[in-house]
């Protein structure tokens, strides 16, 4: 739907890291449609590997965090994916305290 639409845009999604390393409480925090939302809290919470928890005083603590995910219409300067296919960029994550 959103290529058909040429819908583009970037959708941050939000999760915490327990005290732990667990990552939970996935939220997408825009609201792009067309299913871009979805795929982007999807991929995000697809994500493997190990999280660091926050420390304080070298205590472990929760920490939010937010990960935008950048969706774009490829062109025919995009040199890695054929035209008219949607290209996702996750682009770094942001700790908020």
């Amino acid at each position: 739907m959103a290529l058909s639409s040429r819908v583009q845009g970037e959708a941050i999604v939000t999760f915490t890291i327990d005290e732990k390393g667990t990552p939970g409480n996935y939220a997408v925090k825009t609201n792009l449609g067309y299913g871009l939302d979805a795929a982007a809290l999807k991929g995000i919470e697809q994500i493997g590997g190990e999280w660091v928890p926050g420390t304080i005083k070298g205590k472990p603590v929760p920490v939010q965090c937010e990960i935008p995910v950048l969706f774009a219409i490829a062109s025919e300067r995009n040199v890695y994916i054929k035209p008219n296919e949607i290209l996702i960029l996750v682009m770094s994550a942001t700790v908020i305290r």
